[in-house]
């Protein structure tokens, strides 16, 4: 009765005060529901039909945080419950990032300085920095003969240095060619197995000596070889000797097919240190039998002289030419002796040339000009018929026979002396 008086008013007309009771307390009837808390809780729940953990994210510190941050760029988690934005730094040289914090697009990174200097090399090799963010390639390389490099650039591995010493001579040597031999052979035996096949090979292997106080001897055995030969000196102060056969010169046989004037079976190129001895020299078409040039010094013995298409010897340019011995002329030439240049050829004393057959001589026996010299007294000129004129002497060179008069020199035509040239 007291509920519902406080619902309707005590009868004087006053109305009914609910704060003070729940809803819970009130009797339902079956037509009349009334709303209660429970009656709420699970009228909500079936219209909102989701399930904490399953349809409804639970609360998430990591999620809360990320929902409070106030600025823009890439987010890190920093801890537990925490975040923040961060943006990418490059360095002070070597690569660029555009748009670091990636709020544009994705960020970019760009070599530059050095780095792109080193990327747009095109070449391969070694790199060499040649100045603040460029490079170049490089290749290691040698000064002279006596060093190499093996994988110079670098690229198939690491570069090797071969350093090549020369041996020391401590006795005389003689290296042996023959022409049953091999340039392959070490030229140190006298035999197929053991010699050269060329005098060239030889005289390279002593070039790359040094021959300190002895001498190195290319001994030349018989036969016909087609190949020039160019004379190198090794180091030292001893000598070396091209030497075939002394008793008959003509069976070791150096002969040339040219078109080079100044070419020779036998080139002194620069060499001082060298004699030739018992071999026959001749050439066809072009080229001379023995040719000395600048700055070359080489000494003769018993050549035999066979035909030549230019000259017999001919030195030029400041070359010197020296005739120790008693030599043999089987075959003509243009001349015999040609010296031009300021060159000289000296004849020792006490020789004797011998001639064979009947020889022309269409530039004179003896040929000198351009300020050249040429000595040549007490020897004996014998054999042969000999044609063409004895001598020139041009261009203030001067023919010393020390007096052995106009027809000292074969031939049958008398020798001339033109524009200073002097004969004596």
């Amino acid at each position: 009765m007291a509920l519902f008086k406080a619902f309707f008013g005590g009868g004087g007309g006053g109305v009914s005060d609910l704060n003070s009771f729940d809803t819970d307390d009130l009797d339902e009837g079956v037509v009349n529901l009334y709303f209660t808390n429970a009656r709420a809780d699970a009228r909500a729940d079936s219209r909102i039909s989701a399930a904490i953990g399953v349809t409804v994210q639970a609360f998430n510190a990591f999620l809360s945080a990320l929902a409070g941050l106030g600025g823009t760029g890439i987010v890190v988690k920093t801890g537990a419950g925490t975040s923040a934005t961060r943006s990418l730094t490059a360095p002070a040289a070597g690569f660029t990032i555009g748009n670091p914090d990636g709020v544009a697009g994705n960020p970019l990174f760009a070599l530059s300085d050095d780095l792109a200097a080193l990327e747009g090399m095109a070449s391969t090799g070694l790199v060499s920095r040649t100045a603040a963010n460029t490079y170049a390639q490089r290749t290691l390389a040698v000064v002279g003969t006596n060093a190499s490099w093996a994988n110079a650039a670098g690229i198939a591995g690491d570069p090797t240095l071969t350093l090549t010493y020369r041996e020391v001579l401590t006795a005389n040597r003689t290296y042996y060619v023959r022409t049953d031999g091999s340039d392959s052979n070490t030229g140190l035996v006298d035999s197929a197995g053991g010699a050269f096949l060329t005098p060239q090979k030889a005289v390279d292997v002593v070039s790359t000596l040094d021959i300190s106080t002895f001498t190195a001897t290319v001994q030349i055995r018989d036969g016909t070889y087609t190949a020039p030969v160019l004379l190198k000196d090794p180091v030292g102060s001893g000598s070396c000797i091209l030497q075939g056969n002394t008793t008959a010169p003509a069976n070791v046989l150096i002969s040339i097919t040219s078109s080079d004037i100044l070419a020779g079976a036998v080139n002194a190129f620069a060499s001082r240190k060298w004699s030739v001895t018992g071999v026959k020299v001749q050439t066809t078409t072009a080229g001379n039998g023995v040719f000395v040039p600048a700055g070359s010094i080489l000494s003769l013995e018993k050549v035999d002289y066979g035909a030549c298409a230019t000259f017999h010897m001919w030195a030029r340019e400041g070359g010197v030419l020296y005739v120790k011995d008693s030599y043999a002329v089987t075959g003509a030439a243009a001349g015999h002796r040609r010296a031009t240049g300021g060159a000289r050829i000296v004849v020792t004393t006490g020789r004797t040339i011998t001639f064979t057959g009947t020889q022309a001589y269409s530039s004179s026996f003896a040929n000198i000009s351009l300020t050249s010299y040429l000595e040549d007294f007490g020897n004996t000129y014998t054999g042969g018929t000999i044609t063409g004129s004895r001598y020139t002497a041009a261009s203030n060179s001067v023919i010393n026979t020390n007096g052995g008069g106009a027809n000292y020199f074969p031939g049958d035509a008398a020798g001339t002396s033109v524009t200073g040239g002097q004969y004596i």
